[in-house]
C-alpha cells in the first residue's frame, strides 16, 4: 500500500496503539457490585457505545480490561448470523459514566502518542477496516479475531494536525445525526401517549381478526451478497425505539411475497440480541428509500398489515405501546439470544375503538410519524455524505479544506 501524501506513514495497528482482549465473565459475577460491564450489545456500528442495558460485573478484573475515554472498544467476536457487528468500534463518552471494562467480545485500544483515538474510531468505521477484520476472521457460527491479527492492520497514518481536521469535519455531521435521532425519539414518545389518550376504555380484540402476520425469511450468510434487493434486520431497530439505516443488507435469496415490504408497512422484531431484551417487541415502519429496488424481512422479523389498510396508522399506534413490548417480552426464550414464541403475536389483544375514533387517531399518529420519517431521511442524506468522504480524508484523496464548506452547507 502507497502513501496518500509523503507526509503520511504507513504503519501496523500495534505499531501506534496497544490492544487488549476484554475479560472472560463468569455468570455468578454478573449483576454484582463492580464495574459495568461493555460487550457485543452495548456497541451499535451506527451510534457506538449505548450503556443504557449495561450490567454490573463484580468478578475478577485485570487493569487491561477497564477503560477510558481515550480507549475506544471495537467488537471482535461476532454471534451474528451476517457479521454486522464484527469490526464495529465504539468511543467511550467523556461524560462521566463510572468506571467500565470490556467483556472477552471486545478489545480496547489504546492509542499512544500519534493517533488520536477519534481518529482511530472513524479508522475502525472506515470500509477497509471492516474489509480487513471479514477476512482475517475464523470460525463458522462464531466469527473472531485475535488481538494480534488485528495487530497486522496496515494503514496510512497522517500527522496528528491533520487527524484532528479529519475528526472535526466527520464529527460535525454525526453531531448533526445525533441530534436528528434525539428529536426522533421525543417524537416517538409522543405517539404511545396520543393513543392511550383517545383509545382509553376501548374494547379488545386478538391481533389475528384485525391483521395478517408474516415471518421473514430464513436465509444463509452466503446470500449477503451485492444485489439491488436488500435485507431488512434486526439492526434496523433502534433499541431505544425507531428505526435505523444501517440494518439493510443486500441479499440475493428466495423470498415469497408476504415477506417483500413496502414504505409503510409494520414490522416486528421477534429475536434479541441485547442483555436485557431491548430490542424483541420493538415496532417500526419501513421508510421510502432510494438505495435498494426492494426490500424483505429477515427471519427476525415479522410484518402485521392491516386487514383493513384504513386502520394502518391505528394499528402502528396499538403496536408501539408498552403493553405491547411486555407481552411480548414474557414470551420470549433463550439465553444469549431471545426468541419470541410464535403463540406470542395471536394471543395479543388489541385495543379497537369505534371507526370514528380510530380515523381521529391515525390521522394524528400519521401526522407525528411523518415528522419523524422527515428527520430519518435528512439523516440519512447526512450519513451518505459521511460515508462516502470518510474513505477518501482517510486515504489521503480528499484533503479537508476541500470539503469543509461543503460539509457545512450540508448541516
Amino acid at each position: 500500500m502507497g502513501l496518500a501524501v509523503p507526509e503520511w506513514k504507513t504503519v501496523l495497528l500495534s505499531e501506534v496503539a496497544d490492544l487488549n482482549r476484554g475479560v472472560s465473565y463468569s455468570g455468578p459475577g454478573l449483576n454484582k457490585p463492580g464495574p459495568l460491564l461493555v460487550g457485543m450489545g452495548q456497541v451499535d456500528p451506527a451510534d457506538g457505545l449505548n450503556l443504557a442495558d449495561a450490567r454490573t460485573y463484580g468478578g475478577k478484573i485485570q487493569p487491561q480490561h477497564y477503560l477510558t475515554d481515550q480507549d475506544v472498544a471495537v467488537v471482535m467476536t461476532d454471534l451474528t448470523q451476517e457479521g454486522a457487528l464484527l469490526g464495529s468500534p465504539a468511543m467511550v463518552p467523556k461524560t462521566p459514566v463510572g468506571e467500565l471494562v470490556i467483556s472477552h467480545h471486545l478489545h480496547r485500544v489504546r492509542c499512544r502518542s500519534a493517533f488520536n483515538p477519534r481518529f482511530a474510531n472513524y479508522l475502525f468505521r472506515g470500509p477497509r477496516w471492516k474489509s480487513f477484520v471479514d477476512g482475517m476472521a475464523t470460525g463458522t457460527t462464531v466469527r473472531a479475531v485475535s488481538q494480534e491479527d488485528a495487530g497486522r492492520f496496515k494503514f496510512s497514518l497522517p500527522p496528528l494536525t491533520t487527524q484532528s481536521a479529519i475528526v472535526e469535519v466527520l464529527a460535525t455531521l454525526d453531531e448533526k445525526i445525533a441530534h436528528n435521532r434525539k428529536q426522533v425519539l421525543t417524537v416517538s414518545s409522543m405517539i404511545p401517549l396520543a393513543f392511550s389518550v383517545l383509545v382509553k376504555g376501548s374494547d379488545l380484540k386478538l391481533l389475528p381478526s384485525i391483521a395478517t402476520v408474516s415471518k421473514g425469511v430464513s436465509y444463509r450468510s452466503s446470500e449477503l451478497q451485492l444485489s439491488d434487493i436488500a435485507m431488512m434486520t434486526l439492526k434496523s431497530f433502534d433499541r431505544g425505539g425507531g428505526y435505523k439505516p444501517d440494518g439493510l443488507k443486500p441479499f440475493i435469496g428466495r423470498y415469497k411475497d408476504d415477506q417483500v415490504l413496502s414504505p409503510g408497512d409494520i414490522v416486528v422484531a421477534q429475536t434479541d440480541l441485547t442483555q436485557d431484551a431491548e430490542v424483541v417487541g420493538r415496532v417500526v415502519v419501513v421508510p421510502r428509500q432510494s438505495q435498494f429496488t426492494k426490500l424483505v424481512a429477515s427471519l427476525d422479523l415479522i410484518v402485521i398489515r392491516p386487514i383493513d389498510p384504513l386502520d394502518h396508522w391505528f394499528l402502528y399506534g396499538a403496536l408501539v405501546q408498552d403493553d405491547f413490548r411486555q407481552h411480548c417480552r414474557s414470551w420470549t426464550s433463550g439465553t444469549t439470544v431471545l426468541h419470541l414464541s410464535s403463540d406470542a403475536i395471536p394471543r395479543y389483544e388489541v385495543p379497537w375503538a369505534d371507526a370514528t375514533i380510530r380515523g381521529k387517531v391515525a390521522a394524528e399518529i400519521e401526522s407525528l410519524v411523518h415528522l419523524m420519517q422527515s428527520r430519518e431521511v435528512e439523516s440519512a442524506h447526512l450519513r451518505a455524505i459521511r460515508d462516502a468522504l470518510l474513505p477518501e480524508l482517510l486515504s489521503g484523496r480528499l484533503r479537508v479544506r476541500e470539503v469543509e464548506r461543503f460539509v457545512e452547507a450540508a448541516t
